[in-house]
């Protein structure tokens, strides 16, 4: 992975070239502001999209937070970076609510919470945001990878401890879509399989019950 001080302006510079393509049928104002960045003009056109941000213009607001964003030396700028772009997200701007994910998710900006991070990417991503959408599907399969190893060792401590009423337990809130049969252990082995292994004839029969194989 780069270095956070390399990775977050290559991604500055990035969103900021797709924001500016997406400008193209914004308005004569956006497009005036696109061409003064292509003109090496960065100051009026964050005087344009000051002026429109202000005004309420979404992608005005994002365009505004993407260029401020490029300036990791100013504590100042960078908070009005976020200010903008949370208003664009709160608009519903797509671009905005999936940067606004990876600031949660990175800890740029605001403070780093996974919670937040996943809920600007499902609002982009319900949007056809296909980043988001693929970013989205990573975050939610780990966190089906973790649980299913939390679970795991639950159901391994429950079946070589004896402890029936907690492997009971475990079962009855077996989450839709896992298997009973999860991660097998260091030997290969499964719940079912340690419990017949152990000898234990009703930890057996409880996973026999509940789908394992």
């Amino acid at each position: 992975m780069a270095p956070r001080d390399l990775r977050f302006p290559l991604l500055v510079c990035v969103l900021l070239a797709t924001a500016i393509a997406a400008a193209d049928d914004a308005g004569p104002r956006l497009e005036q502001a696109r061409d003064a960045l292509l003109q090496h003009q960065p100051a009026r056109a964050v005087a344009i999209w000051t002026e429109l941000a202000q005004a309420g213009n979404a992608q005005a607001q994002y365009l505004l937070a993407v260029q401020l964003q490029k300036d990791d030396a100013d504590p100042q700028q960078q908070a009005q970076s976020t200010a903008w772009l949370q208003a664009a997200a709160q608009q519903g701007y797509a671009r905005a609510q999936f940067a606004l994910g990876q600031a949660y998710e990175h800890g740029d900006g605001v403070a780093r919470n996974m919670t937040q991070a996943a809920a600007w990417y499902r609002q982009a991503a319900a949007q056809q945001h296909r980043q988001a959408q693929r970013r989205l599907a990573q975050l939610e399969q780990a966190g089906r990878d973790d649980l299913e190893q939390d679970l795991a060792a639950a159901l391994f401590s429950a079946v070589g401890q004896g402890d029936q009423e907690r492997l009971a337990q475990l079962l009855a809130q077996l989450p839709a879509g896992v298997s009973v049969d999860v991660s097998p252990d260091a030997r290969g082995y499964t719940p079912l399989m340690q419990a017949a292994q152990l000898g234990h004839a009703a930890s057996v029969r409880l996973l026999l019950d509940h789908g394992a194989s």
